[in-house]
């Protein structure tokens, strides 16, 4: 039976996510070719119900236009930095089902993933495209997860 300091910590672990630590081991991508993805996660002191294990993938292109020259309709010009962020590309797997995580212990999953038809990792004078990953666990509360991994797609 669960104790009253055990209901606490349960409380506490759904509002900051801190029931799991979830982690991503090395992974080498290759554009257009599929690469193993490894997802760890270590369970604290109590169980964990999971609506599932996910991944978040995504491509973001930054452009930056410093000291840009606007001019009004009135011929007056001013000058303004330009720094903006477009997402290129966004997608969700779901890695493993609906399960309960038992404390104390660690889980793994392995997942593949291609990213082909999409820009590659670039670093321009005033434009970069780059890419991040980040692993999850759907639980209820805060998701514990393995904050974003960048990464790089050639």
């Amino acid at each position: 039976m669960m104790g009253f300091f055990d209901k606490v910590k349960s409380i506490k672990n759904m509002v900051t996510g801190g029931g799991a630590t979830v982690t991503i081991g090395d992974f080498k991508p290759v554009w257009g070719e599929p690469f193993s993805i490894s997802i760890t996660a270590e369970i604290g002191d109590a169980d964990v119900k999971i609506d599932k294990v996910y991944l978040l993938v995504e491509g973001n292109e930054t452009v930056r236009i410093d000291n840009f020259r606007f001019t009004d309709g009135e011929g007056d010009s001013y000058y303004k930095d330009i720094h903006t962020t477009e997402n290129t590309f966004r997608d969700e797997m779901e890695v493993a089902e609906s399960q309960t995580l038992e404390a104390n212990e660690t889980y793994t999953w392995e997942v593949e993933l291609e990213l082909q038809d999409v820009l590659p990792t670039y670093h321009g004078p005033n434009a970069e495209h780059s890419w991040r990953l980040q692993a999850a666990l759907d639980a209820f509360g805060n998701d514990p997860d393995s904050g974003w991994v960048m990464f790089e797609l050639e």
